[in-house]
C-alpha cells in the first residue's frame, strides 16, 4: 500500500459534505487495482452521520452516469455469526446474480468450516468431558493431528483458490449488465462489533478478497475500532500500526457545517416532495425557513447527527400520517400541515420532554416552553456564534422561534391577551434587547391566528399524538 494513496489532496470545501461525496466517489473511479483489494476506510466517532454520508456515497456510485455496482453491509448486524465471510458472500448474491454466486457460497462455505475445524476450541471441547488436564490434552492432541493441519491447510488454500476465481469470474460480468467493472462493498458500523468478529472481517478483506476490481469502503470510528484490537491482543498493542496495514486510503470526515447537513438529511429522507404534496405554501420558501429552524434548533439544543437524523426520521413518520393536499380536497377534511413547527415540536418531544407534555396538556403556555429554550445552556452562546458567523442578528433567530410556539398555542384567549401586553412592552420596555425581540417578533407575526384550525388546542394535540406514534423510531 504506497504512501501516495494515503495523501490524497482534500478539497478547499471539505466541510460540505456533497462536496465530499462527490471527491471521495471520483476517488473510487479512479481507483485503479493489482491483486490486493483497494480498502478505503472512512473515519469519524460514533452518531457524526457515516450512515448517512455512507448512504449518499452509495447513491452517488450508483445514480445514471456513474453505473458502480454496490453492496451495503452492516456488519453489527451480523456480528453473531462464526465467520463473517459467510455473511459477506451471502450480501453479494443479490447484487451479482444469486446464480452466479452459486459457487462462490459453496467455496465460502467450505472455507468457513475447514476454518472453525481446526481450532484449539475444538479440541478442547473434545477434552473436558473425558476429564483431562486441558493443558495437556491440547498439547498432545496439537501433536497429534499435526499432519492433519497440514492436509487442511493445502485444502483450505485450494478452496481460496476457487472461490476467488468464481468470485473473480462473477465480478468480470457486470459489464454486461451496462455496470462499471469495479463493484463497491460497502462495511458499516464495524467499530460497533464484537472485538473478535471485527478483526476478523478486516482479516478476510485482507487475505481473502485479494480479487481484482472489488473495492471496499469501511466506515469506522478509528479510536473505537482500535481499543477492540488491544482489548483481543493485549493494551501493549501498537494498534494504529496494526489497522493502519489494512486501509489504502483513510479519510477522515470534518466537522459537520449544520446547514449542509440538513440539507443532506431533506435530500435523503426525500422530504422535499412530502412538503410539495403536503404544504400549500411556496415550496421554496417553506424548505429554506424548515432548514433554517430545525439547523439552529441543532444548535441550540446541541443534537447529534445521530439524533438530528432520527429526528428526520420522526418528521417523515408524522408526514406519512398526513393526507396530500389534493387527497384532503376531494374528501374536503383539511389537515394543515406546518413543516416548522413540527420540527420545533419534535426536538421538544426528544430533549425537553417534560414541558412538551405540559404544554400539550395546558398547564403552561407557549411563552414557558420559549422561556426553558432560552434557559438551554447553550442558548446564548449559538446565537452569538450565528450572528458572528452569518450576520444574522440573534433577536430574528428568538422572534421566529417564538413566533412558531404562538402560533399553536391552543388557549386563544391567553394568546390573545398575551400579544395586547407583548405590543405595550414593545412600546414602554428600556430593556433593549428585548424590545428588538417585540419588533422582530410583530414584523412576521402578521399571519398569527390566521389558522382557525390551531385553536383551542385542536393543532397542537392532534400534532402530539402522531409525534408519539412515531417516537419509537430510533
Amino acid at each position: 500500500m504506497s504512501d501516495q494513496s494515503k495523501n490524497s489532496l482534500i478539497p478547499a470545501d471539505a466541510d460540505k459534505r456533497e462536496t465530499l461525496v462527490k471527491f471521495l466517489g471520483d476517488q473510487i473511479g479512479r481507483v485503479e487495482q493489482d491483486e490486493d483489494p483497494f480498502v478505503m476506510a472512512i473515519d469519524s466517532p460514533w452518531g457524526t452521520g457515516k450512515t448517512v454520508f455512507v448512504g449518499l456515497l452509495k447513491e452517488y456510485l450508483e445514480a445514471e452516469g456513474q453505473d458502480f455496482t454496490c453492496i451495503y453491509f452492516n456488519a453489527w448486524e451480523c456480528d453473531y455469526t462464526t465467520d463473517p465471510l459467510v455473511a459477506m458472500v451471502a450480501e453479494m448474491g443479490p447484487a451479482l446474480g444469486n446464480a452466479k454466486m452459486r459457487g462462490v457460497k459453496k467455496y465460502a462455505s467450505l472455507i468457513a468450516k475447514e476454518a472453525a475445524r481446526h481450532t484449539v476450541r475444538e479440541v478442547i471441547a473434545w477434552a473436558v468431558p473425558r476429564g483431562k488436564d486441558i493443558a495437556d490434552i491440547v498439547e498432545k492432541a496439537i501433536a497429534k493431528k499435526g499432519d492433519n493441519l497440514v492436509t487442511a491447510f493445502t485444502k483450505e488454500r485450494g478452496f481460496l483458490e476457487k472461490f476467488r476465481k468464481q468470485l473473480g469470474d462473477a465480478v468480470n460480468q457486470l459489464p454486461k449488465a451496462k455496470k462499471k467493472s469495479k463493484l463497491v462493498f460497502f462495511i458499516d458500523e464495524l467499530d460497533r462489533c464484537r472485538p473478535t468478529f471485527a478483526i476478523e472481517l478486516l482479516e478476510r478483506v485482507k487475505h481473502i478478497f485479494d480479487i481484482p476490481n472489488i473495492i471496499f469502503v469501511l466506515s469506522l470510528d478509528k479510536q473505537q475500532l482500535a481499543a477492540s484490537v488491544k482489548s483481543v491482543y493485549g493494551k501493549g498493542t501498537k494498534a494504529e500500526g496494526y489497522l493502519h496495514r489494512f486501509f489504502n486510503l483513510e479519510y477522515r470526515l470534518p466537522d459537520l457545517t449544520s446547514w449542509a447537513f440538513t440539507d443532506m438529511l431533506m435530500k435523503r429522507f426525500k422530504l422535499d416532495e412530502e412538503f410539495k404534496n403536503r404544504v400549500r405554501e411556496k415550496h421554496e420558501k417553506v424548505r429554506s425557513a424548515f432548514c433554517n429552524m430545525f439547523t439552529h434548533l441543532a444548535g441550540i439544543f446541541k443534537l447529534s447527527p445521530r439524533e438530528q437524523e432520527r429526528c428526520m426520521a420522526r418528521l417523515q413518520a408524522v408526514i406519512c400520517q398526513t393526507k396530500p393536499v389534493a387527497e384532503q380536497v376531494q374528501t374536503r377534511r383539511i389537515e394543515y400541515f406546518a413543516p416548522v413547527l413540527v420540527a420545533i415540536l419534535i426536538v421538544l418531544h426528544l430533549k425537553e420532554r417534560e414541558i412538551f407534555y405540559k404544554w400539550v396538556n395546558g398547564e403552561v403556555f407557549a411563552d414557558d416552553v420559549w422561556q426553558t429554550i432560552c434557559n438551554l445552556p447553550n442558548y446564548e452562546n449559538y446565537l452569538a456564534k450565528v450572528e458572528e458567523r452569518e450576520r444574522v442578528p440573534p433577536t430574528y433567530v428568538s422572534a421566529m422561534l417564538h413566533l412558531q410556539l404562538f402560533d399553536a398555542e391552543p388557549d386563544l384567549n391567553y394568546a390573545e391577551k398575551r400579544i395586547r401586553d407583548l405590543h405595550n412592552e414593545k412600546k414602554t420596555t428600556s430593556d433593549q434587547n428585548w424590545k428588538l425581540h417585540l419588533e422582530a417578533f410583530f414584523s412576521v407575526s402578521n399571519h398569527l391566528y390566521a389558522r382557525p384550525y390551531m385553536a383551542n388546542g385542536g393543532y397542537l394535540k392532534r400534532i402530539a399524538k402522531k409525534i408519539d406514534l412515531a417516537s419509537g423510531i430510533q
